[in-house]
Parts: C-alpha cells; sequence; structure tokens
C-alpha cells in the first residue's frame, strides 16, 4: 500500500504473486471498519504483479482491512494412446 494513508485520497495497492503453472488473476476484498460486507475489487494483472486502487470514496477514518485471493492456472496433461 501507499507508505502514507490520507483520508479523502484513493490507495494503490500492489501484490505480488508467482506459481510454476502461472496466475490467472487476483481480487481484493476489502472490509471498512463496522461493516459486515465485504467489497471485492478485481485487480489488473502485469506479469506476476497484480495491481488495484481503492477509491477515496471507501478511505476513511475507520479502518479496513483488506486480504488478496489469488487464481492458480491449473494445467492438465492428457495423454491418448491409439
Amino acid at each position: 500500500m501507499d507508505p502514507q494513508l490520507q483520508v479523502g485520497q484513493g490507495v494503490n495497492v500492489m501484490a505480488k504473486f508467482s506459481d510454476y503453472n502461472g496466475i490467472l488473476n487476483a481480487q481484493i476484498f476489502v472490509n471498512i471498519g463496522g461493516m459486515d460486507s465485504t467489497l471485492t475489487i478485481n485487480m489488473v494483472r502485469g506479469d506476476s504483479t497484480f495491481t488495484a486502487f481503492i477509491p477515496d470514496s471507501l478511505v476513511k477514518i475507520e479502518n479496513f482491512i483488506a486480504s488478496v485471493q489469488r487464481w492458480i492456472v491449473f494445467i492438465m496433461w492428457h495423454k491418448v494412446i491409439i
């Protein structure tokens, strides 16, 4: 995240993933303090780095918790013998 979190400004989030099979996509889950619901923001892929922007409307005085989920590409090999 940005080193200085300012109320009323958006936040850039970056996550770096690596997997032998590759990462298909990633999402960040944001839970704003005092709320039961979780917001899901898709992350933009750039090689092994994924980025997302949390808009300024979500950055308030209350704390928020963010976690990232990644989806791995699964490659299946099929051998056909005739």
